[in-house]
């Protein structure tokens, strides 16, 4: 039973892989192409842990990082940041 199904998972694989992309609309205009599916699934998931171990971070009071948590407005994030004076690029 196990080889029927990585048999059959290797032969899908391969015909996958083997189809041609999407050809463009009048020549210019670009189409999903074949990997579009997989890549979006797969950021999909990477964006979906980052948000949870974010969330995770501030719920425990963890440092935020640089942003919106870790400032108080937009307007303190937009200005110049100021270094010392002994700051080798000052």
């Amino acid at each position: 039973m196990f080889w029927i199904i990585s048999v059959s998972i290797v032969v899908l694989f391969i015909i996958f892989v083997s189809r041609q992309d999407v050809p463009p609309i009048y020549g210019v205009y670009s189409q999903p192409g074949k990997w579009y599916r997989v890549k979006y699934w797969i950021f999909y998931v990477i964006m979906t842990r980052r948000k949870r171990r974010s969330d995770m971070h501030a719920a425990t009071g963890e440092d935020a990082g640089y942003g919106m948590k870790s400032r108080s407005s937009e307007k303190e994030m937009e200005c110049v940041q100021l270094l010392p004076l002994e700051h080798p690029l000052v």
